[in-house]
């Protein structure tokens, strides 16, 4: 009698702790991506990218800038994904459109009203795969920008240590 009571107060204790998932839902799709700010963020990467002169540091700070921007850009695809799902399903449920162009008028209307819907749930996706692309591609220009860097550092030459005149500031440098 325990246990049972013990297992059914935790999982409503458990239950009206959480918010609906439907909820949940609708408040991600209310957040909105504010693009304006993204565009000042990839103009300034790819004016860095372009001139090839900022400090290391500046550029791993914008590299991790850009990445959250991409981690945003690649939820937001998936946004509506389940209601895009259903409204392509409605489509493919009036079935293809006749040749012959003799479609009820309720159905040539309902087909006309779904692919307007369609093409509004898609277009916010669209513009994240847009923005990701972007963010992905000036994350890997960085990328190189850095490995460049990191492997010139590694082939520089430096004074040899088997040349003499090197050895009193080596000893220097030693102790």
């Amino acid at each position: 009698v325990w246990a049972c009571a013990l297992v059914t107060g935790a999982a409503l204790t458990g239950w009206a702790g959480r918010v609906p998932l439907a909820e949940t839902a609708q408040q991600s799709q209310q957040q909105t991506i504010e693009y304006s700010l993204w565009e000042k963020t990839a103009a300034r990467a790819e004016e860095a990218v372009e001139a090839a002169r900022a400090s290391p540091a500046v550029f791993e700070s914008l590299r991790a800038e850009l990445v959250t921007w991409r981690a945003v850009f690649q939820r937001a695809q998936s946004a509506n994904a389940s209601t895009i799902e259903t409204v392509r399903r409605q489509i493919d449920a009036l079935g293809p459109k006749p040749e012959d162009g003799a479609e009820a008028p309720e159905i040539a209307t309902e087909r006309a009203n779904l692919n307007t819907r369609l093409r509004e749930l898609e277009a916010p996706a669209k513009q994240a795969e847009l923005a990701f692309n972007r963010a992905d591609g000036l994350i890997g220009a960085i990328d190189t920008i850095i490995r460049g860097r990191q492997a010139d550092e590694l082939v520089q030459l430096g004074p040899s240590p088997l040349n003499p005149v090197n050895w009193p500031d080596a000893a220097r440098a030693l102790s």
